[in-house]
């Protein structure tokens, strides 16, 4: 009798939890949120706050910058309740419940973004995510480049400084010996200029001795690479003439850098003992 009852109140309890689960399953849900970062300065950006109301009813979708309010859209309530806010200008016609067109941003536009979406009674379910948009001004052409010369001998000194105009935040440059990434002690960095806006300028310098082989294809190349996140990448090329026909030393150094990006220091030793060793056994 008693294994009967605990039967019938374990099968109820596993009903009950079936129920409960399908009716979570047909509740209010995320589909897609996403808050553009980072974003170029003067582009318009899309805010996505998608989701899926299953059996539920929509009360509301609340946006909010920096903890203020900006948007709210209601079903039945047009158009929507915007305020207006330091560096958020909303396109109403590309505008609706689950997408907010922001016009022509700038760097007042920067901070934290967060959809509020509330379903009607009686469950009230609530659906909250927030994201961080960062604003970026690209620089306005590409990196130039100053010293250096037309023709080197060995033992000459390498002196080049690369430029990128004003950008927010500045630029990352990276010099370039040969297509072989330049060792730091080579490197010269500079303060950043900073205009009335608060955009800065970067400026790295390249330093080195030529070497003989530096120039084992009669020319010696040097790459600035400058990039601004995945937004931005543009680079500049310095290119010197050996003065004088030259061949590479073994021993000397190509690229700069004696360890991974140094000369192509061939090994003599491994091949004559291995050809020794041959002969012995002929």
């Amino acid at each position: 009798m008693r294994s009967t009852r605990d039967f019938a109140i374990y099968l109820i309890v596993t009903v009950f939890m079936c129920l409960l689960s399908i009716q979570q399953g047909l509740s209010l849900r995320w589909i897609k949120f996403d808050v553009p970062s980072p974003v170029n300065r003067g582009s318009d950006v899309v805010l996505t706050c998608k989701f899926d109301l299953e059996r539920e009813h929509l009360y509301s979708v609340n946006w909010y910058k920096n903890e203020d309010e900006f948007y709210s859209s209601k079903p039945h309530h047009s158009p929507p309740k915007t305020s207006s806010k330091r560096g958020v200008s909303i396109d109403l016609a590309r505008s609706d419940s689950q997408h907010v067109t922001l016009k022509s941003v700038d760097f007042e536009s920067a901070g934290t973004y967060r959809c509020e979406v509330l379903a009607d009674g009686p469950t009230f379910k609530t659906l909250v995510r927030s994201g961080m948009m960062e604003i970026v001004d690209l620089p306005n052409g590409r990196p130039v480049l100053t010293g250096g010369e037309k023709k080197y001998r060995p033992g000459d000194i390498v002196s080049v400084n690369c430029s990128v105009p004003m950008s927010m935040p500045a630029a990352v440059l990276t010099w370039y010996i040969n297509n072989q990434k330049a060792q730091k002690k080579y490197l010269k960095e500079y303060p950043l200029e900073e205009d009335s806006e608060g955009r800065k300028s970067a400026t790295l310098g390249l330093t080195f001795t030529a070497q003989r082989c530096h120039f084992s294809e009669g020319q010696l190349t040097l790459t600035c690479n400058a990039t601004v996140h995945s937004l931005y990448a543009e680079h500049a090329l310095h290119t010197g003439v050996a003065a004088h026909p030259v061949s590479a030393h073994f021993g000397d150094n190509v690229n700069g850098s004696e360890s991974v990006s140094g000369c192509v220091r061939v090994l003599l030793v491994l091949p004559t003992a291995c050809l020794l060793i041959l002969f012995k056994f002929l």
